[in-house]
């Protein structure tokens, strides 16, 4: 709601491009091609795990909490603050859609596939490699290890810049970390395994 009323102009990279479009687009791309198919490979995944569900519910969920990190006012869609640029809100939401995308081709090492998936459907985010760039380290910080380290965010550049907008990446990245953790809801329960009785909601 944030973005689509903030959408274009001069807060972004390129002033006469709808980025409310784009990221529209991308989460249709990634509902109807790309989620269904997470849901399927993670219920197969061993060791066997409960909260399997990496699509939409799961996006969605974490798309509200950052809402709430952020102070978005749910009555107007505003900010409370101006900690955050509407372009560091479009790549934050962009983040959030793609940070488990890269499960179609397995759990593990996952993360580092976001950026192969935002390539492959270039054309719709604007074939923009820096920014996909940007979109895709913000994103892979949410797991894993870096040289067998957990924390995946202290060694990331503060920031980068990209035609005069500056992008805070350890902050989107760290907001991305947190709400991931904490949206362990019921919705993130696998749809395989309460079809089938095996746990209830």
């Amino acid at each position: 709601k944030y973005l689509e009323k903030h959408r274009s102009g001069e807060k972004f990279p390129m002033n006469d491009v709808d980025y409310f479009g784009r990221y529209s687009m991308t989460k249709e791309i990634l509902t109807n091609r790309y989620y269904p198919k997470i849901d399927f490979v993670a219920s197969f995944m061993e060791p066997r795990t409960f909260y399997t569900n990496h699509g939409w519910p799961h996006v969605e969920d974490i798309i509200f909490y950052v809402g709430e990190l952020i102070g978005l006012n749910r009555d107007t869609y505003e900010l409370e603050s101006n900690s955050l640029s509407p372009y560091e809100i479009y790549v934050l939401l962009m983040s959030i859609l793609v940070h488990d995308v890269g499960m179609v081709y397995g759990r593990v090492g996952h993360a580092s596939k976001s950026f192969v998936v935002l390539q492959e459907i270039a054309p719709v985010v604007g074939n923009d490699a820096f920014e996909i760039k940007i979109i895709s380290k913000v994103a892979e910080a949410h797991s894993g290890k870096l040289d067998g380290n957990k924390d995946t965010i202290s060694e990331l550049e503060l920031c980068h810049t990209t035609m005069g907008c500056t992008v805070n990446v350890k902050c989107l990245s760290s907001l991305v970390r947190i709400a991931d953790e904490i949206s362990e809801t019921k919705r993130r329960a696998s749809r395989f395994d309460v079809d089938a009785s095996v746990i209830t909601l």
